[in-house]
């Protein structure tokens, strides 16, 4: 696993525009999700918390972030990973109360301010059930495809042979390979 990134904000009670980038990535979730991520307890990084535009963001390494791109596709409905280059809002490290961005800091705290992509991606996988299911991939390109926008299939296996059931599969994927002859509404 690789090290966690040290890094802290800068002292005091103001908050900074910063550009998303190196040291860090971020990843962002509706601010109803604090309150869970911080209650579940497997992330022990601070995270920022702005209810006035109802967003709570994580800061994580960019290297893990794309490491684990599926963990993050898969949810990409509930939460948002930042590109590199946009601005976003930095408390300062003693920002905790008050309006505007602050730092929310989970028990057991161990002063990180940037969480491990893998365990963070896992637990907003998590947290992210209560909103919906998360995304599939389809069974014939590696794309991500939610299961009210996919279609089921089923295709023979060998010629006479037993069928076999597909599962989430885009539609267009579907009709491009003639997976399964489609019924009278199309392929379902």
């Amino acid at each position: 696993m690789p090290e966690l990134i040290t890094w802290s904000p800068p002292p005091g009670d103001d908050v900074t525009a910063v550009t998303v980038g190196r040291p860090w990535a971020a990843v962002s979730a509706p601010a109803r999700l604090s309150a869970e991520a911080t209650r579940l307890g497997l992330n022990h990084a601070a995270h920022i918390l702005d209810l006035d535009s109802d967003r709570c963001i994580w800061l994580t390494d960019p290297v893990d972030v794309a490491a684990t791109a599926w963990d993050w596709a898969r949810i990409s409905r509930y939460i948002t990973v930042h590109p590199a280059g946009e601005m976003l809002p930095l408390p300062h490290a003693d920002r905790r109360r008050g309006s505007g961005p602050r730092w929310v800091c989970p028990a057991p705290w161990y002063g990180d301010f940037v969480s491990r992509a893998i365990i963070l991606g896992s637990e907003l996988g998590v947290i992210t059930l209560k909103f919906g299911p998360p995304v599939c991939r389809c069974a014939v390109c590696p794309a991500p495809v939610w299961p009210e926008e996919g279609v089921t299939v089923v295709i023979p296996t060998r010629p006479g042979g037993e069928v076999r059931h597909l599962g989430c599969t885009h539609r267009a994927c579907a009709e491009r390979y003639r997976l399964g002859p489609p019924d009278a509404d199309g392929y379902q």
